[in-house]
């Protein structure tokens, strides 16, 4: 019988990480931060095996990061 890893207390799941993300304002679904790992964008994370773990420092980190750009069509004119 193989013995599992116990992850670290700070770490969290795919879809703990997209919660706490929500939480914070930022809504993320599990499928987003899944597609952000296949394109190298996105908060830090760690794998251990084929599990994914984030923690709560590495998704603060990349929450301060985010810009948000707001669509101004008025910018697009040549006025």
């Amino acid at each position: 019988m193989e013995k599992q890893a116990v992850p670290h207390p700070k770490a969290m799941t795919t879809k703990a990480a997209a919660a706490y993300l929500a939480d914070c304002g930022y809504p993320t679904t599990h499928k987003t931060l899944e597609v952000f790992r296949c394109r190298n964008r996105g908060p830090k994370y760690k794998k251990v095996g084929r599990r994914v773990f984030y923690e709560q420092a590495w998704l603060d980190e990349y929450m301060a990061g985010v810009v948000v750009k707001i669509y101004d069509p008025s910018e697009q004119m040549g006025g």
